[in-house]
């Protein structure tokens, strides 16, 4: 009946690709913890879609078998294997859409109508399939039992394409909300799986579908969901690369979130006073530390000795709490082997978009050491971050006016009454720049002598 069956292959990397997934976890994206933040989670989405196609594909593979021993097996269990095939075969259409808008972080916040928009083909063809038994529009059997396809067949085909459509247009609108590399690999699983489902459209007795799918996840989990290169090997955090890829989604799709930057502000007085293996295990506590109180959001370590928690729609009240906690614990003592310490921090809540409008603004401060003058754990005042801003402001000006040189000198005469005549000049700095040029060069020479952009 099929010329081409790779049915049975498609099983075997299906649950080859949920058995590494379920095994392997260290490797990869582990959700917050909370119902809420599992179930809307890009990994928790793909173990979805990986259950999803099992389960079609178990069923589709005992239906052909099945079906070769008609007089041997009731015809009700192939009809029953057939129609759960079509339930968890539709279901995997729009979970695989979810699965790639939660990748470019465009799932979560949106507006009532794109929900209802987004899940309408997939609730409207799955009432099709689920009364399949009472009308046969989507697939009957003969009189000898053949398998033949009903009128609305194709209407599953374009549910399918619609939600490839919609992770192809999620696709070039936030394409700059990941790195390139996961741009790519998202673009050749949605080709794969566009092959699968125009094959079986148009060659009825090609059974590829289901194997072109099983590439596509496999593919999925190689390229996206292996996450040994976001894991910080120290702290057990998502690394610097997580955190910028996490923070453009969230700028990309224009979505309200805090980010609590951590930084140790005496890391390298500590560092020279203990092992770097002591350090490592400090910060190893400080890390486990933060993921019991901020069990809602993800941990990640940006940089030696600086920390950061990130987390959607977090009110100011939410905030301070979980800054206070931080706070409270920092005054208290670590250990260090048999050693106990103090372990000075500065906590700074930074909200977008109130505070950041780029990932570049955001980086530049974390990279700051203004927020290192004080002693001691304290937490950034709204007042002192501005300050900090403002000095960074002026310090990317200073850069952009001395790199394009924007900075020139106009000469005020001197006007002698006695000798009636011009008896000198005074030298005034001026700079062709929007903030500079309505500043005094007392507010920014200081700054630029003690960042020595001037001996640059």
């Amino acid at each position: 009946m099929y010329t081409v069956n790779l049915e049975f292959p498609a099983l075997i990397v299906s649950l080859l690709c949920l058995l590494y997934t379920l095994l392997v976890r260290k490797r990869q994206y582990v959700p917050p913890k909370g119902f809420k933040n599992k179930l809307l989670n890009q990994h928790f989405i793909f173990i979805t879609v990986l259950l999803c196609h099992i389960i079609a594909t178990a069923s589709s593979v005992l239906a052909v078998l099945l079906e070769n021993y008609p007089d041997s097996v009731s015809h009700y269990v192939i009809y029953i294997l057939n129609e759960i095939y079509f339930i968890f075969h539709n279901l995997l259409s729009v979970a695989f859409a979810l699965y790639i808008l939660d990748v470019y972080g465009s799932f979560k916040g949106r507006k009532k109508l794109f929900y209802f928009i987004l899940f309408a083909p997939f609730l409207i063809t799955e009432s099709i399939v689920l009364i399949n038994p009472f009308t046969d529009l989507v697939f009957n059997f003969t009189s000898d039992f053949v398998y033949s396809r009903g009128p609305l067949i194709y209407l599953l085909y374009f549910c399918g394409a619609f939600y490839l459509f919609v992770s192809f247009y999620f696709f070039f609108k936030y394409k700059r909300a990941i790195n390139k590399a996961d741009s790519y690999a998202i673009g050749f699983v949605i080709i794969l799986a566009c092959l699968g489902i125009l094959s079986q459209a148009i060659f009825v007795s090609w059974l590829l579908e289901l194997f072109a799918e099983s590439l596509a996840f496999l593919a999925t989990l190689v390229l996206l969901e292996e996450r040994n290169g976001h894991i910080d090997p120290v702290t057990g955090a998502l690394n610097k690369k997580a955190f910028i890829d996490t923070v453009r989604r969230y700028l990309e799709n224009n979505r309200n979130h805090s980010i609590i930057i951590i930084k140790i502000t005496n890391i390298d007085i500590l560092s020279k006073s203990f092992l770097t293996s002591d350090i490592d295990n400090l910060l190893l506590d400080i890390s486990y530390f933060l993921s019991t109180i901020a069990s809602d959001v993800n941990i990640y370590y940006y940089k030696y000795g600086s920390f950061a928690l990130v987390a959607p729609d977090k009110t100011d009240k939410q905030n301070a709490e979980k800054s206070a906690q931080i706070l409270d614990r920092f005054n208290q003592e670590w250990q260090i082997n048999a050693n106990k310490i103090k372990v000075d921090a500065a906590i700074c809540v930074i909200k977008y978009p109130d505070d950041i409008n780029s990932l570049s603004e955001l980086e530049e401060f974390i990279n700051t050491n203004y927020i290192s003058k004080k002693n001691g754990p304290y937490i950034v005042s709204y007042e002192e971050f501005h300050e900090i801003k403002e000095k960074l402001l002026f310090e990317r000006s200073l850069r952009d006016a001395l790199e394009n040189n924007k900075l020139y000198l106009n000469y005020q005469p001197i006007w002698s009454t006695k000798k009636n005549k011009v008896v000198a000049a005074e030298a005034l700095l001026r700079a062709d720049n929007e903030l500079l040029k309505n500043r005094s060069p007392e507010q920014y020479i200081p700054i630029a002598e003690s960042q020595g952009l001037f001996m640059k």
